[in-house]
C-alpha cells in the first residue's frame, strides 16, 4: 500500500474509538484509522451506547457500517498501520437524528 500513498478509496466504518474510527476497504484487503484530529471542522464525541461519533457543533455524525471516501495519507510498514483522512468530511458524514 506504500505505492498508493495519495489514493482515494471507499470503505465501511468497522470500528469506532473514542479516538478516531477504523474503515475497511471495499477495493483491498486492508484496514486503517481515521484519526479525530484530522477532522478539525468540528470536536467529536464518542457514544458507546449507538457506537457513534458525533460533532458537538454541527451534529453530524460517524456510525458503525456507514460508507465513507477515504484518502490514503500513511502506510507504516513498522507499525503496520495505515492512516486515513476523510475525503469530505461533509460528504462523508449523516445528522446523527437520521441515525438514531
Amino acid at each position: 500500500m506504500r505505492d498508493k500513498v495519495g489514493g482515494t478509496y471507499g470503505g465501511v466504518i468497522s470500528h469506532i474509538t473514542d479516538y478516531g474510527f477504523y474503515v475497511e476497504l471495499r477495493e483491498v484487503m486492508a484496514e486503517g484509522m481515521v484519526r479525530l484530529s484530522s477532522m478539525d471542522d468540528d470536536y467529536y464525541t464518542y457514544w458507546p451506547q449507538r457506537e457513534m461519533l458525533v460533532g458537538e457543533r454541527t451534529g453530524q455524525a460517524f456510525k458503525l457500517g456507514q460508507s465513507v471516501e477515504v484518502v490514503l495519507e500513511e502506510a507504516s510498514l513498522e507499525r503496520l498501520e495505515l492512516s486515513f483522512t476523510l475525503k469530505s468530511i461533509a460528504d462523508s458524514a449523516k445528522d446523527y437524528k437520521d441515525l438514531i
